[in-house]
């Protein structure tokens, strides 16, 4: 098993990184974190499903898995986006799907 996870901030600095990754990749954008913690609430909301989901992947030890995981921030709240419904944030089925779904 082989899982990745990253971190970059930006559109310029996620495809430098995407040029040199060979597995399957997913992508979470996400506001940037003040204090350690995004403006965005869907963010907020989604982000405990999520780290739930990669503690059990990794647990698993599923030899099968070769998965880069990339946390790309979006930078400062300068706009209102279309929020997503909280169903949609914290449903870990749909989670689980990005992570193991071809």
């Amino acid at each position: 098993m082989t899982f990745n996870r990253k971190k970059v901030e930006g559109l310029n600095e996620l495809n430098t990184l995407l040029k040199d990754l060979k597995c399957r990749t997913v992508i979470l954008f996400s506001g940037s974190k003040d204090g350690g913690k995004s403006w965005c609430p869907d963010c907020v909301q989604a982000e405990p499903v999520i780290e739930k989901v990669i503690e059990q992947i990794v647990s698993s030890n599923d030899t099968d898995i070769d998965l880069t995981f990339i946390e790309c921030a979006v930078g400062p709240r300068t706009w209102q986006a279309k929020r997503l419904s909280g169903e949609q944030c914290a449903n870990e089925l749909l989670v689980k799907e990005l992570f193991l779904e071809d």
